[in-house]
């Protein structure tokens, strides 16, 4: 199994501004930007060793696993949830989202 922690997530969605649910400014406060992006992919992928991923959901995509857990992120740690997929006929465990723990 392969993990993947694509750049084009991160920049393009996880750190963007967008107007709903705009998951760039919790991240920001923890001091993740655009500029240090590298540090938010290696943060996410360290909480995927860490924690142990729960199944989710079954769907005709593949199976999505869930991970709560912390990331200790540049400026103080965060609580997050990232929710991943196991792609039906592939290698590929990819990360689908991140949001805010509660």
């Amino acid at each position: 199994m392969i993990l993947v922690v694509e750049k084009q997530k991160i920049i393009e969605y996880l750190l963007k501004p967008i107007d709903k649910a705009d998951i760039s400014k919790f991240l920001n406060h923890a001091r993740y930007n655009l500029q240090n992006w590298e540090i938010l992919q290696n943060d996410i992928i360290l909480q995927f060793s860490k924690y142990t991923p729960e199944i989710y959901e079954n769907n005709e995509y593949g199976i999505l696993y869930k991970i709560e857990g912390t990331l200790k992120a540049p400026l103080r740690e965060i609580n997050i949830t990232t929710i991943w997929i196991f792609q039906n006929n592939t290698d590929f465990l990819r990360l689908v989202t991140l949001f805010p723990s509660r």
